[in-house]
């Protein structure tokens, strides 16, 4: 170690610290040209399928990654205008776009002929294949301390809209290895992408199984043993086709005291310490509620008796500015201490004839989900009057069934929750092998 508290074999520069026999290169060191498409006239792809040329959107792009599917459909008199394709081996940039997400870049695995690029979108274009590895520029430049000084050279009046010029965006400086460090440190950040793409696609796999395994336990259509030795036929509802044992009721019959009761009141200043309490965003963010990551607020002894939450309660969202976030629901499962809910949302506090995990994945069915959209007001913002929700139909099978349909549900999305567990872990580690490697800290070669 030196005396200037810089390890041997490294050197401080402007880019920090890193090892002696790299440099610091501005980006015009490595790109030659910044391509940029064409605005052409679009529609989304389920309008139009006369033809398979799509124009892609600013939102294919985002922390190096790149999606295709991103894309409208062009419309057919714009057809002859629209140019650039996405080459292999390029990066895609961000030029114009909201001060979070401009200057965002991903990067392309393959040759796209039939999509285009926007006006608001660069491609790279390097000085010497042979002098960069691609890969290895798109970590780079999605890191967040580069990432970081992309976004400061932006410029533009409006808060809403920020535009990087050519010459700010090359003259930004990286940390460089030779070539051959760069392809090492690119495949071996790319092994960790694929770890991340294979449980991203192995998530979306078990929920899609999940998905209709609602549809098939939720409306009867497949019965669990031993219920299975029990079943005699179907019978027509207004829900559609359900056992002969089950029945329909109003969620009216399932709740305490037939009501809906939204929560407290309390001003934001009351907020940062005191009790916990749930709020909408809790709702709309989680299905299981987390006590770990409630907001508090000064509250008296009266509204911690009246506003107590318990074990098995769920809590409905009444409004939302989207349609999908009216009649969210989240479950309690576990408290640590007393908990209060907010007036933005109300309870749904089951009644002993209907087991609380049952009626939360019912409320989360397609025959309720079909309710919701029927009866929402839509007026700017969403959203739902307690009475129209305590006279939506439910199916209900016997006590003792829905708890083994809700034991099913429920062991599905516990699996999926370690999958995602290990997804968090993975991404957390391709974090710290970036600042390990993109800086030097850690070699390869």
């Amino acid at each position: 170690m030196s005396l200037l508290g810089v390890p041997k074999e490294y050197k401080q520069t402007e880019v920090g610290v890193i090892p002696d026999d790299w440099d610091v290169k501005p980006l015009s060191e490595f790109i030659t040209a910044l391509e940029a498409g064409v605005s052409v006239n679009s529609v989304e792809r389920s309008e139009l399928s006369t033809h398979d040329k799509f124009i892609l959107k600013t939102s294919c792009i985002f922390g190096g990654y790149f999606d295709p599917k991103e894309a409208k459909s062009i419309l057919p008199k714009d057809l002859n205008r629209a140019k650039l394709n996405p080459r292999r081996n390029s990066i895609l940039v961000s030029r114009m776009n909201t001060p979070a997400l401009v200057g965002e870049v991903g990067f392309i695995d393959d040759d796209y002929a039939n999509l285009y690029l926007p006006d608001r979108l660069w491609q790279t274009k390097y000085k010497n294949d042979q002098s960069v590895d691609g890969k290895w520029l798109s970590f780079i430049l999605s890191f967040p301390r580069v990432a970081k000084k992309i976004k400061e050279t932006a410029t533009g009046t409006s808060n809403s809209m920020k535009n990087i010029s050519k010459g700010s965006f090359l003259s930004v400086t990286v940390p460089a290895p030779k070539v051959e460090e760069q392809t090492a440190i690119a495949n071996t950040l790319s092994d960790v992408d694929a770890l991340i793409s294979s449980l991203e696609k192995l998530i979306t796999k078990k929920r899609a199984i999940k998905t209709a395994a609602m549809q098939q336990l939720l409306t009867g259509k497949k019965r669990l043993p031993p219920f299975d030795k029990t079943h005699t036929g179907y019978k027509q509802t207004e829900l559609g086709e359900i056992p002969e044992d089950w029945e329909v009721s109003e969620l009216s019959q399932f709740v305490e005291n037939g009501r809906l009761p939204s929560g407290l009141y309390k001003d934001q200043s009351l907020y940062g310490s005191g009790t916990k309490i749930i709020k909408l965003g809790d709702v709309f963010r989680l299905d299981i509620f987390d006590p770990h990551a409630a907001q508090r607020a000064a509250l008296t002894s009266e509204e911690k008796r009246v506003y107590k939450v318990s074990i098995g309660d769920i809590f409905i969202a009444l409004a939302s500015v989207k349609l999908e976030g009216v009649g969210k629901v989240m479950l309690v499962k576990e408290l640590d201490e007393v908990t209060v809910y907010d007036h933005n949302v109300a309870l749904i506090r089951s009644l002993k004839k209907c087991d609380s995990n049952y009626l939360f994945y019912t409320l989360k069915s397609n025959a309720v989900r079909s309710q919701v959209k029927m009866n929402a007001t839509q007026v700017g913002t969403s959203f739902l009057k307690a009475s129209t929700i305590l006279s939506f139909e439910l199916p209900l099978p016997s006590k003792n069934e829905q708890a083994v349909i809700a034991n099913v549900l429920s062991d599905m999305d516990k699996e999926i929750e370690v999958i995602e567990q290990r997804l968090t872990k993975t991404q957390q580690l391709k974090q710290g092998m970036m600042q390990e490697l993109l800086t030097g800290r850690t070699r390869l070669i």
